[in-house]
């Protein structure tokens, strides 16, 4: 069973995860399954210029430091889940330089 991950980075003005600017936690499920992990198809997020983004950080590291996620895969991709992670999906927007 996964845990409820913290998101009060939320809060903050303009939070950076891994080249993506954080919109909202996605109402989409992390799935975990036969070793591998994904978060489910795209939904509509608050703002329609983001998308569902599966991220991960080390098991160890603050919940509410953004400069812990890492970028993992879009959405419906399967990874090979890794014991030492923790998995969240986020609606995100990629950052254009």
């Amino acid at each position: 069973m996964a845990k409820k991950v913290s998101t009060s980075f939320k809060e903050k003005a303009i939070v950076i995860l891994d080249g993506y600017q954080f919109c909202s936690a996605s109402k989409k499920k992390v799935i975990h399954d036969n070793g591998f992990v994904w978060c489910e198809g795209n939904t509509q997020c608050k703002n329609k210029a983001c998308s569902t983004r599966l991220f991960s950080r080390d098991k160890e590291a603050p919940q509410d430091e953004p400069d812990s996620w890492e970028f993992e895969a879009k959405s419906n991709i399967k990874i090979r889940a890794k014991d030492a992670r923790v998995y969240h999906a986020f609606c995100v927007d990629k950052i254009k330089l």
